[in-house]
């Protein structure tokens, strides 16, 4: 009678030990996202669906006792781990699953779709990752940024902007002994442009100058709009009588840059000021200075000048 009892009660606790694993296994199907189970020998225990269209496996693929190591050979032959030896890909990345640590990433997969993954090890060895499509949030995210840091109208940098990567350049400068120059640029006649053809017309005009000047300059060159008509352009490992070669060849590009309007084509022209330093002896703020002090001699002595700093 009493081994009769005993499995009895052993069958109720295997009942109610397959009843909580289904319900585990249910609940995990409504969760929206994707988790996988790893075992010891990184063999998958337990996943729901959204693992599978997340990481966008073939419903074949994953399944209860599928290794780690076939999933990430997946993966890279499919190209999920950018260029390189998949081989080489599959080997490092096994190297870090064995080491069963903790790991939180985010991973742009070739589509653009950005997933976080975030792992955590289990006692005894394997782990438990849990996998989120963030892609909207991350869009969102860059949008907010580019806000943040891009002049609405003109698409090129603000002035905070400006002054961030601008730092980073003259640090560089002065650590590595490089030259760096500066040009202030200020569009002539702005107000008149206002004035006669309206402020659209006026905007059209800030917008194909910074399209021009954008045209003109280099990729590592760093411009903005650093108030109302007026434009920074911070010019890297560029010295002064360079700079200046730079200022004309972007004076006479916006000189020819055309602006529709209902009275017909519209032709405008910029000044610059131009100040160069090297090393040590760059300084932004002083940079500024100086540049704008020759801007200003130059819209003073007939407009459409490029003027180098004293």
């Amino acid at each position: 009678m009493k081994g009769d009892v005993t499995t009895a009660g052993e069958s109720e606790q295997v009942r109610t030990a397959k009843d909580n694993w289904e319900l585990i296994q249910d609940s995990l199907q409504h969760l929206n996202e994707g988790i996988s189970v790893f075992n010891g020998d990184l063999e998958l225990v337990l996943f729901n669906r959204k693992f599978v269209e997340t990481l966008n496996f073939p419903p074949d693929l994953v399944r209860i006792g599928v290794s780690i190591g076939e999933l990430f050979r997946f993966n890279a032959l499919r190209g999920e781990y950018g260029p390189g030896d998949p081989d080489e890909q599959v080997r490092q990345r096994l190297e870090l699953a064995r080491r069963f640590e903790a790991h939180s990433f985010e991973r742009t997969r070739p589509d653009g779709s950005v997933i976080e993954v975030r792992g955590n090890p289990l006692p005894g060895g394997g782990f438990v990752t849990i996998y989120a499509d963030i892609t909207v949030r991350k869009r969102l995210e860059n949008r907010l940024h580019e806000m943040a840091s891009t002049d609405e109208l003109t698409g090129v940098c603000n002035r905070r902007r400006f002054f961030d990567l601008a730092s980073i350049e003259i640090s560089r400068s002065r650590r590595y002994d490089c030259p760096v120059s500066f040009l202030m640029m200020d569009a002539d006649r702005f107000k008149s442009i206002n004035d006669n053809f309206g402020h659209v017309t006026g905007d059209r005009v800030l917008k194909a100058l910074a399209d021009t000047a954008r045209a003109s300059l280099r990729t590592v060159d760093i411009l903005a709009r650093y108030g109302g008509e007026e434009f920074a352009i911070l010019l890297p490992e560029t010295d002064e009588d360079n700079a200046v070669s730079v200022a004309e060849r972007l004076r006479l590009a916006i000189s020819e840059t055309e602006v529709p309007t209902e009275r017909g084509p519209l032709y405008f022209t910029a000044s610059l000021g131009v100040a160069g330093a090297r090393g040590t002896a760059v300084d932004l703020g002083r940079l500024i200075e100086r540049a704008d002090q020759a801007l200003f001699a130059a819209k003073h002595s007939g407009r459409n000048l490029v003027i180098r700093a004293e």
